[in-house]
């Protein structure tokens, strides 16, 4: 039996809950919602574990690390096992559906979440590299289109040069290309207001950010009602370490 967990079977599994009409009310309920899923096709060959830890507890200089991972699979095929780790995030703006009773609300601080769903991407490469998982994939959903729409500032507003916005090495829009790059903000490098996000992220690998149509709607029309997938398969170790 040739088992295998890869990113058309997580597509796949994302389908279903959309075909079931599920909107999700928290990250949490995201992450259970898949994990159970997960475990339901495996069966007795996968191991499914939430907020596995990675880390040994010991940083340099004493400092306590506790690094977790979202879902945590150990797939039996044959002989050998194969490890995958996956992280989410679920990003929300305002949505009220009556008819399914969800009530969302909108998180805000979109400038951060970019940072924090790309320093996933930076963590996974660093678990790989450490032997700690075979494969690794993070996963964003969202009905915020902030995040996937990739369109463009006018070069000038109103006569006046346009200016980047300080996220903007960290926009996950969609078709954007990330190749060994160390992204860094524009206008605020090292602020200290933004704690340990100050620090810049190195990702090792290219990757191509695509969003996928998570097929569920309200029942009636309702602002937000669209959500988008990311699914981000990581390819390459990497060596990014920050304690």
């Amino acid at each position: 039996m040739n088992l295998e967990l890869n990113e058309d079977v997580i597509k796949e599994l994302i389908g279903k809950l959309s075909v079931k009409g599920i909107i999700f009310d928290s990250e949490d309920d995201f992450k259970f919602s898949l994990a159970w899923l997960i475990k339901e096709k495996y069966g007795e060959h996968a191991e499914v574990r939430l907020e596995r830890r990675m880390s040994d507890n010991n940083g340099p200089k004493g400092n306590k690390v506790n690094e977790r991972i979202d879902i945590f699979i150990e797939l039996q095929n044959g002989d050998s096992k194969k490890r995958t780790g996956i992280e989410l995030k679920y990003y929300t703006s305002a949505l009220e559906c009556k008819g399914k009773g969800v009530n969302l609300a909108s998180q805000g601080a979109e400038n951060l979440k970019r940072y924090d769903a790309l320093r996933d991407i930076e963590r996974l490469e660093k678990f790989k590299n450490e032997g700690k998982i075979d494969e690794g994939f993070a996963i964003w959903l969202t009905n915020d289109k902030g995040y996937w729409d990739c369109a463009k500032r006018s070069e000038e507003v109103e006569g006046k040069k346009s200016e980047k916005p300080d996220y903007y090495n960290f926009r996950i829009c969609e078709g954007r290309t990330i190749n060994g790059d160390t992204l860094d903000w524009k206008n605020s490098k090292g602020d200290e207001s933004k704690g340990k996000r100050k620090y810049p992220i190195k990702i090792i690998g290219k990757y191509t950010i695509h969003w996928d149509e998570y097929n569920v709607r309200c029942d009636e029309v309702s602002k937000n009602s669209i959500f988008k997938f990311a699914i981000i398969k990581i390819y390459h170790k990497g060596t990014a370490n920050r304690d």
